[in-house]
């Protein structure tokens, strides 16, 4: 597991989360319309790109040897790994759903009915 692809230009850079997912593109997909693009804290970086796209390619690798008795190399990176776990949202931008700018659609804070709203007790309820 490594930050960025081992070939790659960034081989040798130090990385953060932050980095990965802005690298991949998928930082530039989140946060409210006009405003800077939102860091999710570490979860989409460090635990689902690199993490669980990880684990999947050790699960797949114990499976294989299963059936052919053979080990092999698993290899995984944070940046390709968020960028495939962004497959829906690239995908969605194709579609009424995502289509817009960032922070206008259904999803990403757009809609009234998809949203975090403060109450009256200062905490917060999602709708």
């Amino acid at each position: 597991m490594t930050g960025f692809r081992r070939d790659g230009k960034y081989a040798q850079m130090a990385g953060h989360d932050i980095n990965y997912i802005a690298v991949s593109g998928v930082l530039g997909m989140l946060g409210r319309h006009g405003e800077k693009p939102y860091a999710p804290g570490n979860i989409i970086g460090d635990f689902a790109g690199g993490g669980a796209v990880c684990f999947i390619g050790i699960l797949m690798a114990l499976f294989a040897r299963e059936r052919t008795g053979r080990g092999q190399v698993v290899e995984a990176n944070m940046v390709d790994g968020s960028a495939y776990m962004a497959t829906f949202l690239r995908l969605a931008t194709k579609t009424p759903m995502w289509n817009g700018k960032r922070g206008t659609n259904i999803l990403d804070g757009g809609a009234p009915f998809y949203d975090t709203y403060r109450t009256k007790d200062d905490k917060f309820m999602s709708v």
